[in-house]
């Protein structure tokens, strides 16, 4: 691990993720963490913490929930790595953002479709355990004052934490040039990225992500296993 971003959701978390990807490291979003970790974030949310070590081994940078949450956990863990706070404008800027993004996730998780997935797959299941551990965990607060105080805390604590030259507290509308210079990497020859601007990552998270593959397919394995079934009892019954 080389690098730590320890910024809450909706601080352009999508953005930097691309912005590392382009600078060639190997980056694990929220995507990622869905796809590969969910039992161990579900342990480490209630208190049991992972053995981030083996689970990072051949990962540059996180970013995003759960693994936020964990970021000092993280920096013990990988006492090189470098860690980037990212900030909005100001806290309730960001209030308003993660409220979006909230209305957009239930808005889909009404959906007919993620209803069922989220009831009767093993990996729908885990996915509704985890996000509701995030939102208790991370985000409980439920009124624009309460998270404001949430946003400012946990900036805080970072700041605290980690020694200054080993934190960048930044901004994703700064560019390239600050992240680039701290990192001690060339300025891409690329626009800085730009994306998650109006939620369309939640649609992506439940339509084509992934993991929402994943659970679309058990879900479909679920139907053929019952419609089998249904035509065995069936095709028994009229032989008796």
């Amino acid at each position: 691990m080389k690098i730590i971003c320890a910024g809450l959701s909706k601080t352009g978390t999508k953005s930097l993720a691309k912005a590392l990807r382009l600078l060639g490291f190997v980056v694990h979003d929220i995507e990622e963490h869905l796809m590969w970790y969910m039992s161990e974030y579900i342990q480490a949310l209630n208190g049991d913490t992972p053995d981030f070590t083996a689970m990072y081994s051949q990962v540059d940078a996180v970013t995003d929930a759960p693994a936020l949450r964990f970021w000092k956990e993280l920096s013990q863990a990988f006492p090189d790595a470098k860690v980037v706070l990212m900030e909005r404008d100001s806290a309730e800027i960001w209030v308003q953002s993660l409220l979006s993004t909230n209305a957009a996730y239930r808005r889909e998780m009404c959906s007919l479709k993620n209803k069922l997935v989220s009831a009767l797959t093993s990996t729908g299941r885990k996915h509704n355990t985890l996000m509701g551990l995030i939102g208790r965990k991370i985000y409980p607060a439920q009124d624009k004052e309460g998270l404001v105080e949430i946003y400012l805390q946990h900036n805080a604590r970072v700041k605290a934490t980690i020694p200054r030259d080993k934190l960048l507290v930044y901004n994703v509308k700064q560019g390239w040039q600050p992240l680039c210079e701290f990192l001690g990497v060339p300025v891409p020859d690329v626009p800085f990225p730009r994306l998650n601007v109006k939620d369309e990552f939640i649609y992506h998270l439940f339509n084509s992500s992934v993991v929402a593959k994943r659970m679309l397919n058990e879900l479909l394995a679920l139907f053929v296993i019952l419609v089998v079934l249904i035509a065995a009892i069936v095709a028994f019954l009229i032989n008796i």
